[in-house]
């Protein structure tokens, strides 16, 4: 478009086609034009031309938020993984869009029991993964109430949530394992909507434990929660994940399924206990192939000493 400026100061933008004329010798003898007036289509390109600029610049503010939210999350979540002299502890954490909606912590790290909580915020993406450090902080700090029971801890959580987390709720299992008098290692466990794990023990087969049915935390105030006590002995497995392993789909939009995770699980038996996270995020991976991730991925896997 070629820029018009008019005697009043205005200004217009005209498309023009030209082209020689020719005497019947073909000699140029003039130039012919046809002029269209493209001012509203030149204004229009260059506001969205300025649309797009825009919209570039705070996406990538948008990118830069979330890689520095992703960072700060990284370092808090899940954290210093808890060092035991009757427990081996690992870990793998995989979140589905950069920050995560799962929460693992180790609260009072400074005592010999050794204690966790499992969290998962309902909901993915930037909003579930600001809750968590909300999550951690609650669990870190109701962990060194008076009343440090399991069930405890996520009766008052629940009663802090409620009407905090709008149109959310969490699921949750937190626990701590104790050394007993005759040697062997004791867990009380205590949960949220989230009642199933693994207990591999050593030369048995695998055991898949279903807790009785308890509310999600942040959902009804004054809920009450159970606990379960389990003992272990040397090499026992204790195996706890969230449903972002079993939901997974794969690009037929079959999920994982519980029967296929625990049939991971049992063909890890022979691995490392450090090996053995990964072993089963990757299992999960291979299985969904391209479909895309809806749902962050992680586990916990404990072991005796």
């Amino acid at each position: 478009a070629e820029k018009e400026t008019w005697p009043d100061g205005s200004i217009t933008w005209g498309s023009t086609i030209k082209a020689p004329l020719l005497a019947s010798d073909g000699s140029t003898v003039g130039v012919v034009g046809i002029t269209r007036d493209v001012t509203r289509e030149k204004l229009a390109h260059d506001a969205l031309e300025r649309h797009d600029r825009l919209l570039k610049k705070q996406n990538d503010t948008m990118k830069a938020d979330l890689e520095n939210a992703r960072i700060v999350q990284s370092l808090l979540i899940p954290g210093n993984i808890r060092e035991s002299s009757f427990l081996k502890i690992a870990v793998a954490y995989d979140p589905s869009h950069g920050v995560s909606g799962d929460v693992v912590t180790f609260p009072r790290p400074d005592e010999s029991d050794v204690r966790f909580f499992l969290g998962d915020v309902c909901g993915h993406g930037v909003s579930a993964g600001i809750y968590t450090v909300l999550i951690k902080y609650a669990a870190d700090r109701l962990s060194r109430a008076a009343d440090d029971r399991p069930q405890s801890v996520l009766a008052r959580m629940n009663d802090g949530l409620t009407d905090v987390l709008p149109n959310r709720f969490v699921t949750a299992m937190t626990g701590v394992f104790r050394r007993e008098d005759d040697g062997r290692i004791r867990l009380e466990i205590s949960h949220g909507a989230h009642p199933t794990f693994f207990i591999q023990r050593a030369g048995r087969e695998l055991e898949t434990v279903h807790m009785d049915g308890a509310p999600g935390l942040g959902l009804l105030p004054k809920s009450s929660f159970e606990s379960n006590d389990f003992h272990f002995s040397r090499d026992d497995r204790i195996i706890l994940f969230t449903d972002g392993l079993e939901e997974a789909l794969n690009e037929n939009g079959e999920e994982f399924g519980l029967e296929r995770l625990k049939q991971v699980v049992i063909e890890s038996q022979s691995k490392p206990i450090e090996e053995v996270p990964d072993y089963l995020l990757t299992s999960v991976k291979k299985f969904s192939g391209k479909a895309p991730r809806v749902d962050d991925q992680t586990c916990i896997i404990f072991q005796i000493r």
